[in-house]
């Protein structure tokens, strides 16, 4: 079977989707990617703020309630157990920023993949929950299907990045396109073959 998305409206209620927002708002910082030297950089390819949620940090039980209710529900529809999820990934997208076109899945042939493959393994799938949509723009681009989606608040979009070979759907290739006014905020989650070794991804 080839690539395909689909999308789950109610993925979280638009209360709780606030929570995150105003708790995380001061903890973003300039997201970075992985380079081919098995580190993590800042690139003008992703220009967006971010911040890794560990349980273990949250002093707030509400928020810490939020997200293990959004791990479990994200657990059973993809019928994955929860350890094998990396950490949740909060994201604000302010005007003029984007992540241009990128996988999720490693390429086997990239240097940092062997070591990426001791943390979990693979990423088999994607979870993208849209928390606040942009008043104008932030569209969620597969180039390769020619398909924009603009997630409603409250909505997730979710796909796989594999085959069952374990070889990357090439139409898989995606991008967060800039909002043009307004902040786009949403919460990602990868979910890995094996349970997912915590790499705080926050300080390097």
């Amino acid at each position: 079977m080839g690539f395909t998305f689909s999308i789950t409206d109610h993925f979280i209620s638009d209360s709780d989707a606030s929570k995150l927002i105003d708790y995380y708002r001061d903890k973003l910082s300039k997201s970075k990617t992985l380079n081919n030297n098995t580190d993590s950089e800042y690139s003008k390819l992703r220009t967006s703020q971010d911040y890794y949620i560990s349980e273990r940090l949250i002093d707030s039980g509400e928020i810490k309630d939020i997200i293990v209710s959004i791990k479990t529900k994200i657990s059973e529809d993809s019928k994955i157990p929860i350890e094998n999820q990396e950490l949740l990934n909060i994201i604000r997208y302010l005007p003029g920023e984007q992540f241009q076109n990128h996988y999720d899945g490693f390429h086997k042939t990239a240097t940092y993949f062997s070591n990426e493959m001791k943390f979990g393994g693979q990423r088999l799938k994607t979870y993208i929950i849209c928390l606040q949509k942009a008043t104008m723009g932030g569209y969620t681009g597969f180039p390769k299907i020619y398909q924009n989606v603009l997630l409603e608040n409250g909505q997730c979009i979710s796909w796989d990045n594999v085959d069952k070979d374990g070889n990357i759907f090439v139409d898989s290739l995606h991008c967060g396109r800039c909002p043009i006014e307004g902040e786009k905020w949403v919460l990602t989650c990868w979910i890995r073959e094996n349970k997912y070794v915590e790499i705080n991804r926050n300080n390097i």
